[in-house]
């Protein structure tokens, strides 16, 4: 069996465990975990057991801040390639384009190919955000890098979208011949239908993200005001934290909109909420910098647990409109209430969409086939 070295510097926020689940759904390669850091609290890794690479500064990219970026290439190189050597890898797969630029100081030591998902912010932010030092001092010359890392002849990327692969040749200068697009699935055995039927479910609304401006939560906030005018026992369940939070809570109190802030859950917790929603609503938007959703898996969890879904244009590639779900355009608040009633007061629609998003996220969206996708990628790169 050929092995895949797979790497993401940080071990793993709860937010990302689409890698998590990608990792574990690897058949006929075997995988190993690499990064520089453990994070608290994160996923429960146990069973895994990544493999930390050290440089002399420590694992700690708090202490990187003033060096140049192309510095931080050198840091880790020797433990790096001691770990690549000792687990002797056919390919890395790395996740994220700043990683990749992070890691090749090492991986350009060895002679594997290597293969980088590009998931959202790493190619959406316009790169004179980056270059103005707005992502640190240590990363004002990503752009460049990720693009001369592309000129590598063993180096190929994945888009988890046809949006972001668009963005990655466009913006940042990607061969477009180098850059494929594979969706990362959902397990379907975790998120399913079980509970009532939604049309006999509250009207109860869930967003589940990361409180940030690209997921558009103060939009919902203010279309969930005009829902619960027209409908007083809609309830909003948020799922997640971030820097907007309190903006959220505050922005909520002001409209005295009916919600609960969860806060982040676990993996489980997530989806015994989804399973007792009735409709799903992620209205995201492009934030001011540019950085825009990839793929959003939350829409995908949502759809297979039978959620009818309410989003906006980031996410039409993962939503049937008309069918699996509604797609408004991006900060139309009276869009975004009117589907939102729609669902949570017409049971048929809810009743036809949530039987819709469940065949639609298998036919599309399973994991297994989506990481058999990637596994034959693995096979055609590594020849």
């Amino acid at each position: 069996m050929r092995k895949v070295l797979v790497f993401r510097s940080d071990l793993l926020p709860v937010t990302e465990t689409f890698i998590y689940q990608q990792f574990l759904a690897l058949r006929r390669w075997q995988p190993a975990l690499f990064g520089y850091r453990l994070v608290e609290p994160g996923i429960n890794l146990q069973g895994i057991n990544p493999a930390l690479i050290r440089g002399p500064m420590g694992t700690d990219p708090s202490r990187w801040g003033g060096l140049p970026f192309r510095a931080l290439n050198f840091i880790g190189i020797s433990s790096g390639i001691r770990a690549v050597h000792r687990f002797a890898p056919d390919l890395a797969h790395v996740h994220f384009g700043v990683d990749a630029v992070s890691a090749w100081g090492w991986l350009s030591q060895t002679k594997i190919p290597v293969v980088v998902t590009l998931h959202g912010y790493d190619v959406t932010i316009r790169p004179e955000w980056w270059w103005a030092g707005n992502g640190g001092r240590s990363r004002r010359h990503y752009p460049n890098l990720l693009a001369r890392l592309a000129r590598q002849p063993r180096v190929r990327f994945v888009a988890v979208s046809n949006s972001i692969r668009s963005k990655a040749i466009a913006m940042y200068g990607l061969p477009s011949e180098k850059v494929s697009v594979l969706h990362i699935g959902v397990d379907r055995e975790v998120f399913k239908p079980v509970g009532l039927p939604v049309r006999s479910r509250g009207a109860k609304v869930l967003f589940v993200g990361r409180l940030v401006e690209k997921k558009g939560a103060l939009n919902l906030i203010r279309a969930m005001a005009v829902v619960q005018h027209a409908l007083p026992s809609a309830h909003l369940t948020v799922v997640g934290d971030g820097p907007q939070r309190a903006e959220c809570e505050q922005l909520a109190k002001v409209l005295a909109v009916n919600v609960c802030f969860k806060g982040a859950c676990s993996h489980e917790e997530v989806r015994a909420i989804m399973q007792d929603a009735r409709v799903f609503c992620l209205p995201s938007i492009t934030a001011e910098n540019g950085d825009a959703e990839g793929l959003p898996i939350s829409l995908l969890e949502a759809q297979a647990c039978g959620l009818p879904v309410v989003a906006t244009q980031a996410g039409r590639e993962a939503v049937l409109d008309g069918e699996s779900g509604f797609i408004c355009p991006s900060n139309d608040i009276a869009a975004i209430a009117g589907k939102l009633k729609h669902i949570l007061t017409v049971d048929d629609c809810a009743e036809a969409m949530s039987a819709s998003a469940i065949i639609h996220v298998a036919r599309s969206f399973d994991l297994a086939n989506c990481t058999s996708e990637l596994e034959r990628l693995y096979d055609c790169a590594a020849s």
